[in-house]
C-alpha cells in the first residue's frame, strides 16, 4: 500500500534556521578571514607560516590540521599560499593557536560576558552561535523571536569583526530570498563544520588517551616485545637487561646516557658516566618514539610534496601541449592565409590575361574581316576590267571602260588598312615581394629558455602604497641557460601585469623600461582599499602572484590659504565649486552678495552679481557641464556664464525654496529644497523633475546632496551624519554618527566626493575636515589653524594633481588643499 510523501515545502521557520546558517557559513567564515589578514597581510602570509611551522607541526601531529588542510598552509609554491582557500575549521584553528589572541576570560568554548567586544571574544562568540543554531538541526526549523535574537546577535559580532562594510551586506540577506535548493546547501554547510571541529576535539582526546597508554604501559611488558624478537632502537631500549660491567652484573640497565648513546646501570650512572646526562629509560624510549614520529610526519609531508610537485609537473605539461597545438593551428593558419592569397593573386592575374587575350582575338578577327572585303572588291574589279578589254570597242564600252577605272583608282587610292599589332605583355614580377617569400620564411617558432617558476615580481614594499601616487613593479626574468641574457634581448616572452582594483576595474599594465632580463612597469592607483596583482610570463603565472596589496586613501600634505587681492577680499564666504574642465574656481559671498570666479592659479577673473539681477546673500554655487555659473540667491536660481553675462533665470515649479546645488557627472541637478526638507533631481537644464526624495522618519533639512557612482550623500547637520540613498532615492545607511571618537560627526554641512572616491565632509563643530570611505568606513580628520569653521568644500577631478577648496566664513577666507 503507497504512502504519501513527507511534506518538503519550506515555511517560515526553517527559512529562519537556514538563513542563520548562510549568515554563520558565508558572512561569517569571510569575516574570520578578514580578521585572520588583519593581523597577518596576506603578502607576507608565506613567510609568517614559515615561521610558526613548529606550532603548525604540532597541531598535525595531534591530527588537529588534516593533510588537506596542511596542503593549503605549505603548498609547493609557498608564496601562493592565500588565507581565501582556508576553510572556517582551519581558520578557527588559526585564530585560536597561531595569531597572538588571548584565550578570553570565559574561555574559547564558552559565551563571553556581554561587556567583552574584544576580537577574541567575538571569535569564541562564532563559535557558540554556530552550537546555538546547529541545537536546531535536528527540526531545522527556527521560530521569529530565536531567529530575531540570535541575528541581531551574530550581526553585532561579525560588524565588529569585520567593519560596518559587513551591516548592510547582513541587513539586505535578512529579507533576501532563499530557493529551497540553497537552503538544503547551507543547513549541510553548518552541519559540516560542527562535524569537522568534533572531529578535532575527537582527535586531540585520541592523542590524550594514546600518551596516558603510553605512560601506564609497564616494563614487563616493553620486555616481552623484546621477545618477540624485534630488533628496532625501541626495543632495545625498553629491554631491561642486566649490566656486564664486572661487579655490575646483578644490575639491570634502567638508565640511558645520552652522551655515549649506550644504557647503563646505577652503579655505572654513579661511576663512569656521573658527568653524563641521564635519563630514566622510560623516558628515553618516549624521546625516539617522538623523534620517530617526527620523522614520519616530515617523511609525509615530504611525500605531499613530490605529489605536488608531480600535479605541478603534469599541469605543466598539459599547458606546454596546449601552447604546441596553439602554435601548430597558428603556423596552419598562416600558411593557409599566404596559399589563399597567392590563389588570389593567380585567379586575378589568369582573369586579366583571359579578358586580354579575347580582345586581341576580336581585333584580329575584325582586321581579317576588313581585309578580306577590300581583297573581294578587287578581285570584283580586276574581272570586270578584263571582260572590257576582250569586248569589242563601243560607245557602251568606253563608257562602262571609265567607269571602272574610276573605280579602281578610287578602291587604290583608299587609305590602308592598319596591320594587327601584336599585345605587348609580360609579367612583370615583384621582386621584393618574391625575395620576401624565398628569402625568408612566413613565421618561425620561439622556444624561450624562461622559467616562469624562477623569475620573479618585484615591488618597493617598503614604500607606503597610496592612492594618486606612482608605484612601480619590476618582472626578473630568469633561466638555466647561460646564454639567456643573449637570447631575451630580442623580447621574445610576453609578460603581463594585471592590477583588479576593489571598484572591480582591471588595469593591464604597460612595459616602461626593460633591460637584461628586468622589465618595469608604473601603474598609479585611483583608489584606496586591497589591489590583486597578477603577473604572468608566457601565460604562466610568477610565483607570489596574485600579489593582494593595501592601497592606503590619499593624502593632502600642503594647506595654503588663499591671499586675493584687497579689493577681492571675502566677507563671508559659503559656497565654493570648482569647473571641471578648465580647473576654474568660484566663490559665493553671501556679505557681499557676489560671486567671484577665479582661474586655476588664483587670479582674479570676474565677479558676478554686480548689476542686474542683483545677487541677495547667495547660498550656493556650482559649475554646469558646458561651463557657465548657476547660483542659488534668496530662493531662486540664476544662470550666468563665467565672463559675467546674465543668461536667464531657472524655472521649476516644484521647486519652492531651493537652497542648494550640485550636479552628477551626467548632468543631472541635485537640489536641496529646504521648502519640504527634500532632495529633488532636475534636468540637466532645470525645467523637469526627474525625482524627489527625503529621509525617512525625519524632520531633518538637507544642508547639500551630491550623486557619486548611482548614490546620493546627504548632509543633515540637525541629525549630525551624512545619509545615503541609492539611485531611486531609497535610504540606505548613516555615516558618521554611529562611528565613535574621531569618526563622529557633530553638525556636517559640505561634502564632496575626491577623485579617489573618499567622502570628504566639513564638520562645524569639530572644525575639521573628516574622510569616510562610500560605505562608512571613516577614514582620518584633518585639522589646521588655517580654518575655523570649514563650511564649503569643491574638489578638483584630476587624480595627477589632486587638490580641493574649503570655504571659511569665520575667518573670512579660502582655503586651498594640495
Amino acid at each position: 500500500m503507497a504512502t504519501a510523501a513527507p511534506p518538503v515545502s519550506s515555511t517560515k521557520e526553517t527559512t529562519n534556521y537556514a538563513r542563520l546558517c548562510r549568515l554563520l557559513v558565508d558572512v561569517g567564515t569571510q569575516a574570520l578571514r578578514d580578521t585572520f589578514d588583519t593581523i597577518y597581510p596576506p603578502a607576507n602570509l608565506h613567510a609568517i607560516l614559515s615561521a610558526t611551522k613548529t606550532t603548525l607541526q604540532s597541531l598535525r601531529t595531534k591530527k588537529v590540521i588534516n593533510a588537506t588542510q596542511w596542503g593549503k598552509l605549505f603548498p609547493a609554491i609557498p608564496t601562493s599560499v592565500s588565507s581565501a582557500h582556508f576553510d572556517i575549521t582551519l581558520l578557527m584553528v588559526l585564530l585560536r593557536n597561531v595569531c597572538g589572541l588571548p584565550s578570553p576570560a570565559a574561555g574559547w568554548d564558552t559565551l563571553p560576558a556581554v561587556t567583552d567586544v574584544s576580537r577574541e571574544a567575538d571569535v569564541a562568540r562564532v563559535k557558540y552561535y554556530r552550537n546555538t543554531v546547529y541545537g536546531h538541526a535536528e527540526c531545522a526549523s527556527v521560530d521569529d523571536s530565536m531567529f530575531n535574537a540570535c541575528w541581531g546577535d551574530i550581526r553585532d559580532t561579525l560588524v565588529r569583526l569585520g567593519g560596518m562594510k559587513y551591516k548592510a551586506a547582513i541587513d539586505n540577506l535578512e529579507t533576501e530570498c532563499m530557493d529551497p535548493e540553497a537552503e538544503d546547501h547551507y543547513k549541510e554547510a553548518l552541519s559540516q563544520w560542527k562535524k569537522d571541529e568534533d572531529s578535532v576535539k575527537d582527535k586531540l582526546d585520541e592523542v590524550i588517551k594514546k600518551l596516558d597508554d603510553l605512560t601506564s604501559s609497564s616494563l614487563p611488558q616493553s620486555k616481552e616485545s623484546a621477545i618477540e624478537g624485534k630488533s628496532t632502537v625501541l626495543e632495545e631500549l625498553s629491554d631491561p637487561a642486566l649490566c656486564r660491567e664486572r661487579g655490575h652484573e646483578t644490575e639491570t640497565l634502567d638508565h640511558y646516557c645520552k652522551n655515549c648513546k649506550v644504557r647503563v646501570c646505577d652503579k655505572c650512572g654513579r661511576t663512569r658516566h656521573t658527568h653524563h646526562t641521564k635519563v630514566n629509560i622510560q623516558q628515553a624510549t618516549e624521546e625516539e618514539k617522538l623523534k620517530m614520529e617526527e620523522i614520519v610526519e616530515q617523511v609525509k609531508l615530504r611525500i605531499v610534496d613530490l605529489e605536488m610537485q608531480m600535479k605541478t609537473t603534469t599541469e605543466l605539461l598539459t599547458i606546454s601541449k596546449e601552447k604546441i597545438t596553439a602554435a601548430r593551428k597558428d603556423v596552419w593558419t598562416t600558411v593557409e592565409e599566404l596559399i589563399r592569397e597567392l590563389k588570389k593573386h593567380e585567379r586575378a592575374m589568369v582573369t586579366q590575361l583571359d579578358f586580354i587575350e579575347k580582345e586581341q582575338q576580336r581585333d584580329h578577327s575584325t582586321q581579317l574581316e576588313h581585309l578580306q572585303a577590300s581583297v573581294n572588291e578587287l578581285k570584283s574589279s580586276v574581272l570586270t576590267c578584263e571582260e572590257i578589254l576582250h569586248k569589242k570597242v563601243s560607245i557602251e564600252t568606253l563608257q562602262a571602260q571609265q567607269a571602272e577605272i574610276e573605280r579602281c583608282r578610287g578602291i587604290l587610292q583608299a587609305p590602308k588598312k592598319d596591320i594587327y599589332k601584336t599585345c605587348q605583355l609580360r609579367y612583370q614580377i615583384n621582386e621584393e615581394y618574391h625575395k620576401s617569400l624565398t628569402g625568408s620564411a612566413p613565421g618561425e617558432l620561439i622556444v624561450s629558455k624562461t622559467d616562469p617558476l624562477r623569475s620573479c615580481l618585484k615591488w618597493d614594499d617598503w614604500r607606503r602604497w597610496e592612492a594618486g601616487k606612482k608605484q612601480s613593479f619590476e618582472v626578473e626574468l630568469n633561466s638555466s641557460d647561460k646564454n639567456f641574457w643573449h637570447r631575451n634581448i630580442n623580447n621574445i616572452d610576453e609578460i603581463k601585469v594585471k592590477v583588479h582594483s576593489p571598484t572591480g576595474v582591471d588595469y593591464e599594465l604597460e612595459c616602461n623600461f626593460a633591460f637584461l632580463g628586468s622589465h618595469c612597469f608604473a601603474f598609479r592607483p585611483l583608489c584606496d582599499g586591497e589591489h590583486e596583482v597578477t603577473a604572468s610570463v608566457n601565460d604562466q603565472p610568477l610565483p607570489g602572484t596574485p600579489l593582494r596589496l593595501l592601497v592606503a586613501p590619499h593624502q593632502y600634505n600642503r594647506i595654503i590659504k588663499h591671499q586675493p587681492r584687497r579689493k577681492t577680499q571675502f566677507k563671508e564666504p559659503c559656497a565654493v565649486a570648482i569647473d571641471t574642465k578648465t580647473g576654474n574656481w568660484a566663490v559665493a559671498d553671501r556679505k557681499k552678495q557676489r560671486v567671484q570666479i577665479f582661474s586655476f592659479l588664483g587670479y582674479d577673473l570676474n565677479k558676478l552679481g554686480q548689476s542686474e539681477p542683483v545677487l541677495k546673500e547667495p547660498t550656493s554655487v556650482a559649475f554646469t557641464q558646458s561651463g557657465d555659473v548657476i547660483v542659488i540667491s534668496a530662493g531662486a536660481m540664476f544662470l550666468f556664464t563665467t565672463n559675467g553675462k546674465f543668461i536667464e533665470k531657472v524655472s521649476n515649479k516644484h521647486l519652492k525654496d531651493p537652497f542648494s546645488v550640485t550636479f552628477a557627472s551626467d548632468g543631472r541637478m541635485v537640489v536641496c529644497d529646504s521648502s519640504d526638507k527634500s532632495v529633488k533631481v532636475l534636468s540637466p537644464d532645470g525645467t523637469e523633475l526627474l525625482q524627489s526624495f527625503r529621509a525617512p522618519d525625519s524632520e531633518d533639512s538637507p544642508w547639500e546632496a551630491v550623486c557619486h557612482q548611482d548614490m546620493f550623500f546627504v548632509s543633515y547637520p540637525t541629525a549630525t551624519c551624512v545619509k545615503t540613498f541609492n539611485k531611486d532615492g531609497d535610504f540606505l545607511y548613516d555615516i558618521g554618527k554611529e562611528n565613535r571618537g574621531e569618526g563622529r560627526l557633530s553638525k556636517p554641512r559640505g561634502l564632496a566626493v575626491d577623485a579617489f572616491g573618499s567622502l570628504i565632509v566639513c564638520d562645524e563643530e569639530n572644525k575639521s575636515l573628516s574622510f569616510f570611505k562610500l560605505t562608512g568606513t571613516f577614514l582620518k580628520m584633518i585639522r589646521s589653524d588655517r580654518w575655523d569653521c570649514p563650511w564649503s568644500i569643491a574638489v578638483s577631478p584630476s587624480t595627477l594633481s589632486a587638490w580641493f577648496i574649503v570655504a571659511d566664513p569665520n575667518t573670512k577666507s579660502v582655503i586651498i588643499c594640495e
